[in-house]
């Protein structure tokens, strides 16, 4: 059964032409990477891997968020939601087959955002390839979660767009916001600068997936590990609140 949610899934999604889309946005980025390496001054591949780097990401990350969220608010609006719970199978295999769908998409996406740097010499596209599809797994457990908190996909987009950029940026807003509380400020300023501190706490470090490192000189076996056991954690945590959420739904 658990097959059967991750192929309609996927079939789904190319039925909404969503991998038509993906290629699209693929091309673009390998055409507009390749146009800002003719106009740059500086030689040799390295304005292109950067520029590829940062508008894959963000194009392939805002591109299976939003799909997400849109098809489950849909499938909400719908009513399909309620007649796929209807299934003989249990609410916890239920949660794993449809985000194990998105996660088989999102391996599809990193594996096509890495075609550019498969024969590379100065990037390791191994290291690219899977911090990128952790992120995605992130990304994506994260949008199905917030997509079964509200019940308007606007509403769902907006908090994902201001987490994503708040996680992406964590590190930022922590040393700002140590430089701040250094100094003398109102109480006002200080509350929100230690809520500020505690967000970057809970949130992925989701540029350390991305960093200039990655693209750079790789990653080490510890990079490896910790990567792996920060994703397992986020994942397995929005897992278990997906599937609260459903059983809320049910009832």
């Amino acid at each position: 059964m658990v097959g059967l949610i991750i192929k309609y899934t996927i079939i789904e999604a190319y039925k909404k032409h969503f991998f038509t889309l993906l290629l699209s946005a693929f091309i673009t980025c390998i055409v507009l990477g390749y146009y800002a390496k003719s106009i740059s001054i500086i030689e040799g591949s390295e304005t292109f891997n950067y520029f590829y780097n940062a508008a894959m990401r963000l194009t392939a990350v805002f591109l299976l968020a939003w799909y997400c969220i849109i098809t489950q608010a849909q499938q909400i609006e719908k009513a399909r939601l309620q007649m796929q719970m209807a299934l003989p199978i249990s609410r916890t295999w239920f949660c794993v087959g449809s985000l194990s769908a998105y996660y088989v998409i999102a391996l599809f996406i990193a594996l096509l955002s890495s075609l550019p740097f498969v024969f590379a010499i100065d990037v390791d596209g191994l290291a690219w390839f899977f911090s990128f599809y952790l992120e995605l797994c992130i990304v994506v457990s994260m949008a199905y979660v917030l997509s079964l908190l509200f019940k308007q996909a606007t509403i769902a987009i907006s908090i994902f767009t201001l987490i994503y950029i708040f996680s992406r940026n964590a590190a930022e807003f922590t040393r700002h916001a140590d430089a701040v509380l250094g100094t003398e400020s109102q109480l006002f300023e200080t509350v929100s600068l230690w809520i500020i501190k505690l967000t970057a706490l809970l949130v992925p470090k989701l540029e350390n997936y991305a960093n200039s490192l990655v693209l750079e000189s790789g990653l080490e076996i510890e990079q490896y590990l910790t990567l792996i056991t920060e994703t397992s954690l986020y994942v397995v945590l929005l897992f278990l609140i997906a599937k609260i959420e459903l059983h809320k739904k049910v009832l």
